[in-house]
């Protein structure tokens, strides 16, 4: 996640060099080769511009609050902060408060939901044991709140740190170790993914209402016409 929010602090600077060209001008570089072939560099304004609009409307849009989108937001608002916290060996949960202290929204429903997802998420990168203790290290409530649901690009699958729920011994789930191993992972159970997915299409709805509105309105506009 910081380094999705460095790409979105790169704009700036993206932003000044498009400036710079288009009131100065820039100079082809030709580089001529041993077999006699020249190979010139040129800069592709339009390609540079295209960038420079996606970054913006990443920036600027309405990211639902506790989403990993939110979070990048609240990174780039305060990035140096955010680089001496990692440098520092920060934890998931130190991170989660750097980014609930920039969030001036409204309190989320559940208390605390978006804090463990987030520490969950930035604690499977760090490698240290000071990061992530071994569970049975810590008071039952403090490795609780450390549990969470994400999703895993290179598996391509929500995940979770959470014990395997009684009744579902039948049911195939990939595992990394067990329950309390600093390590320790799985693959969701059918139950699992169905209420995780339903809960977030409850935190969405209000977005995914007003986005049909407006799209209902464009098109039919369009029909109409």
């Amino acid at each position: 996640m910081g380094w999705d929010a460095a790409i979105l602090v790169s704009r700036y600077a993206l932003q000044d060099m498009l400036m710079d060209r288009a009131v100065n001008g820039y100079e082809e570089i030709s580089t001529k080769q041993e077999d006699g072939t020249t190979l010139r560099g040129r800069f592709d304004n339009r390609l540079s511009k295209g960038l420079l609009d996606r970054l913006d409307r990443l920036a600027d849009a309405q990211a639902v609050r506790g989403s990993r989108n939110a979070h990048i937001q609240c990174i780039v608002q305060d990035f140096e902060s955010f680089l001496d916290l990692i440098e520092d060996g920060g934890t998931g949960a130190q991170a989660a408060s750097f980014c609930a202290a920039r969030d001036d929204g409204p309190a989320p429903e559940v208390s605390g939901a978006h804090n463990a997802a987030f520490g969950c998420e930035l604690g499977r990168i760090s490698a240290s044991e000071r990061a992530v203790p071994d569970i049975l290290d810590e008071e039952p409530a403090v490795a609780a709140n450390r549990l969470g649901v994400w999703f895993d690009e290179v598996a391509r699958e929500w995940r979770t740190n959470c014990p395997k729920p009684d009744g579902h011994d039948g049911e195939i789930v990939t595992a990394i170790g067990f329950f309390g191993d600093m390590d320790y992972e799985r693959s969701l159970t059918f139950d699992d993914e169905v209420a995780h997915l339903a809960a977030l299409q409850r935190k969405r709805q209000p977005w995914i209402d007003a986005a049909a509105k407006a799209r209902d309105a464009w098109f039919g506009e369009k029909m109409a016409a």
